[in-house]
């Protein structure tokens, strides 16, 4: 696939393309984008005329520590692509490259970015991403206004950001994924109104939920999964996460860290009607589900998984029509919890995705309990049956199903059934 794209650009835009990963390459003085092999030696200027060249891109270099005469002769470039590159340190020459508006950059090895960073005023797509070394941004960091997009996932040496980054005020995009300990964030969020993305995750210090999020009207993205934000019952009471009208994924899953669960969710969570994707997994204090919820219509994603505790599922399932993915996986409260789901399945045509697994387990009920739900269970496999868009089922760890109905042979789509852990199981149907 990579040969067929680089010929058609090839054959598109012809000699603005030096490319050093083909043998013979050559480079016509109005060569615009550069693919190369070796970051540590100057840009020859024989090869291509500097001043034209837009785009930069060293590839297959990470054996290769990257200096900064290989790009900083090229001061008209627009895009430095870094990101196969051995980066021990940001060259400081990157400075002078002020027409800059693409750096992608990760696994910087050094403590420090370069203050003088700071002055490509055209910047507007910056990724640190996976540079764990780096203990702080410049002081002006606050100084790109027209900064766009700024991933610093996997920053972890990151605690404190300083005063100037609440003047980033065009960030669109914002990822501080599995920045532990980075605090200072939601002081700056209110500023934030043009994001449409924001993650997050596994950021455990970052404080309590701010009231600042709600006026992030333009989000579309936001995973909080294993946040800080989610402790305590702050969430409860979050109805101006209402506001959030245009979110589109939303990730609120606890990852199984008991200060993290949420006792209740918001009755406001069903304002979200544009949600496609939410993740709930491991909430397992979580005991129902607003009554609100089925108003979320054109969700696609819905992940239940391990919230044990969650009862009265089917009435919250009801009217989601469109659903592709349901994990349900231990949500055993079990047969309760899972009352109406006959009518509900049948109803959830569009599923491609089901885990039912381990919601009828032996050890959750006494024996005379678990006989009164064998019919129960055969009815719901029924319909479960009648799901001929399924690709994927997974009944594991069910040790009170006995039987699969000769039914299921009708899901011609069913490339993956697992039945591990289904101990009573005697009878499969004849495939």
């Amino acid at each position: 696939m990579h040969d067929l794209v680089h010929d058609l650009a090839t054959t598109l835009l012809g000699e603005e393309i030096l490319d050093q990963s083909k043998q013979g390459y050559t480079g016509g003085s109005s060569c615009r984008f550069a693919l190369l092999t070796d970051c540590s030696k100057p840009l020859e200027s024989s090869t291509t005329s500097l001043a034209m060249l837009r785009a930069l891109r060293f590839m297959d270099c990470r054996d290769c520590e990257v200096h900064g005469s290989a790009f900083c002769a090229a001061n008209s470039l627009r895009v430095l692509d870094l990101s196969e590159c051995l980066i021990n340190k940001l060259p400081d020459s990157i400075g002078r490259m002020k027409q800059l508006r693409y750096i992608n950059a990760p696994k910087i090895r050094d403590r420090m970015i370069p203050e003088c960073i700071t002055t490509l005023s055209k910047l507007r797509f910056l990724s640190l991403r996976g540079s764990c070394f780096i203990l702080a941004l410049p002081d002006s960091i606050g100084e790109i206004q027209d900064l766009v997009h700024l991933d610093l996932s996997g920053c972890s040496g990151i605690e404190e950001l300083p005063e100037s980054f609440g003047d980033l005020k065009s960030l669109e995009h914002l990822d501080f994924a599995n920045c532990q300990d980075v605090i200072g964030v939601s002081q700056c969020l209110a500023r934030f109104t043009k994001l449409q993305y924001l993650n997050l995750s596994n950021c455990e210090n970052v404080g309590q939920l701010p009231k600042a999020l709600g006026s992030l009207t333009e989000l579309q993205y936001l995973n909080l999964s294993n946040s800080s934000y989610l402790s305590g019952n702050e969430l409860d009471e979050a109805e101006f996460l209402g506001s959030l009208t245009k979110l589109k994924y939303l990730n609120l899953s606890a990852g199984g860290q008991e200060l993290l669960d949420i006792r209740r969710l918001p009755e406001a969570l069903g304002s979200l009607t544009e949600l496609k994707y939410l993740n709930l997994s491991d909430q397992c204090r979580l005991r129902k589900l607003p009554t609100s919820f089925g108003n979320l219509c054109n969700l696609v994603h819905l992940d239940l998984s391990r919230c044990f505790y969650l009862r009265d599922v089917s009435a919250a399932l009801n009217g989601l029509t469109k659903l592709q993915y349901l994990d349900l996986y231990g949500c055993s409260s079990g047969a309760h919890a899972m009352e109406g789901l006959q009518e509900v399945f049948g109803n959830l045509s569009e599923l491609r995705h089901l885990n039912f697994g381990a919601i009828y387990r032996s050890f959750l009920y006494p024996d005379e309990i678990n006989v009164l739900y064998l019919d129960e269970i055969n009815v719901l496999l029924e319909r479960i049956c009648t799901l001929t868009n399924l690709e994927y089922l997974n009944l594991s760890q069910n040790d009170t199903m006995s039987s699969i109905p000769e039914t299921l042979c009708n899901i011609k789509k069913l490339h993956t059934l697992d039945l591990s852990g289904c101990q009573s199981l005697h009878r499969l149907p004849d495939f």
